[in-house]
């Protein structure tokens, strides 16, 4: 494909008429004007109505037009990614991600894209999600990794899946009751529980479960530190609902038990996140990629 031509008739369409793209283009008109009707007997079809003064895009043409852009605008990202692998450009990547997600990703994702890219500067903005997502919008982070839902103002990549689970006091009397998976969170409401606090998405979630089982529990302790919530669970204080990934923080020793909620599991969606309208930048596609090339630490 003949990349001169079509940005020669992309300018006539943008220039309407071949005059004022001939003088954008510094060509004579008879040799533009040559070009377009080569380009025409190329496809068998007449892209402009020469009838009418200025001439006009065909029906053909204005299709040709939308597709060549598409065309055009996808050469020019892929040349400026492979420009920046081959120079391999300093530059920056700044990750929004939650206070809890933050010690379970990145201590094992950056290192591996730092030696991919060692001369990309990482910053990093941990809050709680509701914060993390104003902070995309006012332009402070590229991506930003959260759970579902998410506000509808974002684009966005998924990375992986995990499972919502109950974290139970390893010798509660309830375990052998309860079996590998619990149906029906009813059983549990005389049952101290250890919450997040209520602007966290897995409160959130929490909130909703009780409500569908309809109780209200008793809070026996609110944070928003998921390793507090483990530590704290396994030592007897409560039970608790959490991530999957909350696991990671467990004592080898004296772990929770932790089981499945319904029937099939209850799982959430970890994504990467952007606002709608901004273009996904090459570093933040790279770190996104790693994350989803290595799925096998994730909850140890």
């Amino acid at each position: 494909m003949d990349f001169q031509t079509l940005k020669y008739f992309l300018t006539i369409v943008e220039e309407d008429g071949i005059s004022k793209a001939a003088k954008t283009l510094n060509l004579s008109q008879p040799a533009l004007s040559h070009c377009i009707k080569r380009l025409e007997k190329e496809l068998g079809l007449d892209l402009f109505d020469r009838s009418k003064k200025p001439m006009i895009l065909t029906l053909a043409g204005e299709r040709y037009s939308m597709a060549i852009r598409k065309i055009v605008k996808i050469k020019e990202e892929v040349e400026r990614e492979l420009t920046e692998i081959s120079e391999k450009k300093r530059g920056s990547l700044s990750i929004g991600i939650s206070i809890f997600r933050s010690p379970l990703i990145i201590p094992q994702y950056l290192p591996l894209f730092q030696s991919h890219f060692p001369l990309i500067e990482v910053h990093l903005e941990e809050d709680l999600a509701l914060n993390l997502e104003k902070f995309a919008l006012q332009g402070k982070t590229d991506i930003t990794i959260l759970g579902k839902p998410i506000s509808s103002g974002f684009n966005f990549e998924p990375l992986f899946e995990e499972k919502i689970l109950l974290a139970c006091p390893p010798d509660h009397f309830l375990i052998p009751i309860l079996g590998k998976r619990v149906r029906n969170l009813t059983i549990l409401k005389d049952q101290p529980f250890l919450m997040y606090i209520s602007r966290q998405r897995l409160r959130r979630i929490s909130d909703s479960l009780f409500e569908n089982a309809g109780f209200r529990p008793h809070i026996a302790l609110e944070t928003q530190s998921a390793e507090n919530i483990v530590k704290l669970c396994a030592q007897g204080l409560g039970f608790a609902i959490v991530s999957e990934s909350a696991k990671l923080y467990a004592n080898k020793d004296n772990p929770p038990v932790f089981l499945e909620i319904s029937d099939p599991p209850l799982f959430s969606t970890v994504v990467a996140c952007w606002p709608r309208g901004i273009e996904l930048s090459w570093s933040s596609k790279a770190f996104i990629d790693i994350i989803k090339a290595y799925p096998q630490k994730r909850f140890g």
